[in-house]
């Protein structure tokens, strides 16, 4: 799991063109693959890409598009992590790209997935809506079905964190101090739920995105199998998750001290004597309308951070359930009736689906055979969870200093669930609308 090499992929290869490709057939490992673009129009895409993200992550409907955009860059992510492991008798792959355009159903994959126009198509202007919109679509139908999903394991807990925060502030503002213990013992259930959920979560995403069906989030024995399997892994998606959730957590509470902020800047203006700019002007003087615009577009640059950041921990989530799957058939753990079919024909071509011994440096032997033991897993779990102690520690203080609409801060993490990432009230939208001057 390196979250450096995932970055520098996500910026090199996220440079791939919106245009349907040539999809009407399997095409021959040899054959003659499309010209790769050239620098400047890759790097014109690739702003595209980072620029239509960050829009959708605006709104509830487009995150829900993104995650499943996501959901098909990490299947891109798994597949291409087992082209780099193939053994040298799969060595006719030169890249990547004529390993995926060799079947039909890993085609699709061999460039990041598009936002709108279908991998497939258009090929004629009659092409019909499938044709124009299908990425979208699917997109779509994917982000709602992993959404869904993870809102099963994710949301009883966050929903109890919700619940016990309303209960604490109501309780201390009405002196109920016999029922005290309501508040801190709901808000303990939903930390472990969480938690709990947290342990399978990350894999169980990867699982699902790996084979693009819903049902696979819940093969249970074989994602616990992976976890067991990779439980330093674990505790490294857990660290990365809390480490690149910690700035969007800044960003999102930030506008609650945006006011002192100003305020400070002015009157350090005002100490020296120096003119105040026009554009220098404190949230409280602003009409309803402008106020909005500020916060639409602070929320907007913030999620040109929140959409990489999001993107970068699926993919490593993806790379660290490609090694599980990859060790677990070497290692004779997993057999072709466990996986789902595109899988195995994808390993099988790359000649991975044949057990063997993994060679490894005596050091590396005995460090992972500890790992294995009963000792080994219980601190590697200890840590893990403390890690997700941490994260909900920054999720209370978050909440604590700027408080979200409906409790979306507690129930919504913007890169576990859905990337949604605008905090402007509703109800000052709505005074917006209802007064434009």
């Amino acid at each position: 799991m390196n979250p450096q090499g995932a970055m520098s992929d996500l910026l090199a290869e996220m440079a791939q063109p919106e245009m349907p490709a040539n999809l009407g057939g399997a095409a021959d490992s040899s054959a003659e693959l499309p010209m790769r673009p050239g620098v400047i129009w890759r790097t014109l895409v690739a702003f595209w890409k980072l620029i239509a993200g960050a829009l959708l992550c605006q709104t509830f409907l487009g995150s829900v598009v993104v995650l499943g955009w996501v959901q098909r860059s990490a299947r891109r992510a798994t597949l291409k992590y087992w082209w780099r492991m193939r053994p040298p008798q799969a060595a006719r792959y030169k890249n990547f790209e004529s390993f995926a355009f060799e079947a039909e159903p890993t085609q699709e994959f061999a460039h990041w997935p598009n936002w709108v126009l279908s991998e497939h198509g258009p090929t004629k202007l009659r092409g019909g809506p499938r044709r124009w919109f299908g990425a979208f679509l699917n997109n779509a139908r994917l982000g709602t079905q992993a959404i869904l999903n993870t809102w099963v394991l994710t949301l009883p807990g966050s929903l109890l964190w919700s619940i016990a925060w309303y209960d604490g502030w109501q309780n201390s503002f009405n002196k109920g101090y016999e029922h005290a213990w309501v508040g801190p013992t709901t808000f303990g259930i939903g930390t472990m739920l969480f938690i709990g959920a947290m342990f399978y979560v990350p894999l169980a995403q990867a699982r699902q995105a790996s084979t693009g069906q819903w049902r696979s989030f819940y093969d249970f024995k074989l994602i616990w199998y992976l976890v067991r399997r990779r439980w330093l892994a674990s505790l490294g998606l857990a660290m990365l998750c809390a480490g690149l959730s910690l700035p969007a957590l800044v960003l999102k509470t930030w506008p609650a001290f945006m006011p002192q902020v100003i305020e400070g800047q002015i009157l350090k203006l005002e100490r020296a004597g120096q003119p105040i700019s026009p554009t220098l002007k404190h949230p409280a003087e602003m009409a309803t309308g402008e106020l909005v615009h500020e916060l639409n577009q602070f929320f907007f640059l913030s999620a040109l951070y929140v959409f990489p950041a999001f993107v970068v921990l699926r993919i490593v989530s993806a790379r660290v359930y490609a090694r599980g799957i990859c060790d677990a058939i070497r290692s004779g753990g997993l057999t072709e009736d466990q996986l789902d079919d595109v899988e195995w024909q994808a390993l099988h071509r790359l000649g991975l689906t044949q057990p063997q011994m993994i060679s490894s440096s005596p050091a590396l032997v005995r460090f992972m055979a500890g790992l294995g033991t009963r000792t080994g897993q219980l601190i590697a779990g200890v840590a893990t969870t403390l890690v997700w102690l941490l994260f909900m520690v920054q999720v209370t203080t978050a909440e604590f200093f700027k408080y979200t609409s409906l409790g979306r801060g507690w129930w919504n993490q913007p890169l576990i669930q859905l990337p949604w990432f605008n905090y402007t009230p509703a109800e000052l939208e709505a005074a917006a609308k209802a007064d434009p001057n």
